[in-house]
Parts: structure tokens; sequence; C-alpha cells
């Protein structure tokens, strides 16, 4: 099965996974409503912020809050 997912989609499951769980992070965090970092990461399939914003920062190059901030996106 992963050798057919891996030639449809040019990335392992566990790879297609993460790169989902990152896109998803990034749409809410350019969402209007402000989620805080912890409850992002738990909604993301992460159980540590920690490595959420590791992860995320790796994929980004920013940090969860600096990719809000530079979206324009507020917390309350």
């Amino acid at each position: 099965m992963r050798r057919c997912f891996k030639k449809n989609y040019g990335v392992t499951p566990m790879q297609y996974l993460f790169n989902f769980r990152m896109r998803e992070a990034s749409r809410m965090l350019k969402s209007r409503q402000a989620y805080l970092v912890e409850m992002l990461s738990e909604y993301c399939g992460f159980s540590d912020r920690f490595y959420f914003s590791k992860c995320f920062k790796k994929q980004y190059g920013l940090t969860p809050m600096q990719y809000r901030k530079s979206k324009g996106t507020k917390c309350n």
C-alpha cells in the first residue's frame, strides 16, 4: 500500500498526513478566529505544542505566532 500511495502522491502516507496537518494549521492561523497555539497544535494532531511549533517553523520558516502576525491576523 505504501508503495502505491507514494507512486500516486509522490510522498509517503506519513509525509502526506504531516503536510495536511501543516496546511490546516496554516489555514487556521490565517483565519480571523484567534486560535491559541496550544489549541491549534492539539487540533492538528500534535500532543506537544513545542514540537508543533518546531515542525511549523521548519515547514514555513516562522513560528506559528510570527506566521499569524505576518498574515495580519490578531490574537485576542
